[in-house]
């Protein structure tokens, strides 16, 4: 399933977040792998600049080649300006808790994430939650919002 949330990077980019869940796990509420894609419009000339923040972030982080890939969809394949795909893989869910992604990461990218978990589903916050705005992730429990 996608959900989709908001990402700022000098443009506007649409982070899609997709649930992978992992077979032959015995706890069948357990989710594994989280997939997290950027897509947005990559301005002509912005090829350059758009590898070497996903380079600053790969070293920042840790995260190997394998892990984050762009992709550049050329202008001459699609009648629109070619689009940033950015996807994390090395994120795992366990009990309800995002784990091997830094807070970090995504204020790497001018902006941070503010996403919740609620019944194994993530879901961007609500804008009129304004007290909660500088958290990066966000669980529902009971009812209740928590920082992760």
């Amino acid at each position: 399933r996608e959900l989709k949330a908001l990402a700022r990077w000098g443009m506007c980019l649409d982070a899609s977040l997709v649930f992978v869940r992992t077979r032959g796990m015995r706890n069948r509420h357990r989710l594994g792998v989280l997939s997290v894609c950027w897509e947005g419009w990559c301005e002509h000339g912005m090829r350059d600049a758009v590898e070497k923040k996903v380079a600053k972030a790969k070293a920042d982080h840790g995260l190997d080649m394998a892990s984050l890939k762009l992709r550049l969809i050329p202008q001459e394949v699609m009648d629109i300006p070619p689009k940033i795909r950015i996807e994390i893989k090395r994120v795992s869910l366990e009990e309800n808790r995002l784990q091997q992604l830094p807070r970090t990461f995504f204020s790497s990218f001018q902006g941070a994430q503010s996403l919740m978990l609620y019944r194994n589903r993530l879901c961007s916050v609500p804008p009129d939650i304004g007290l909660l705005q500088n958290l990066t992730f966000l669980v529902l429990s009971d009812n209740k919002i928590q920082a992760l």
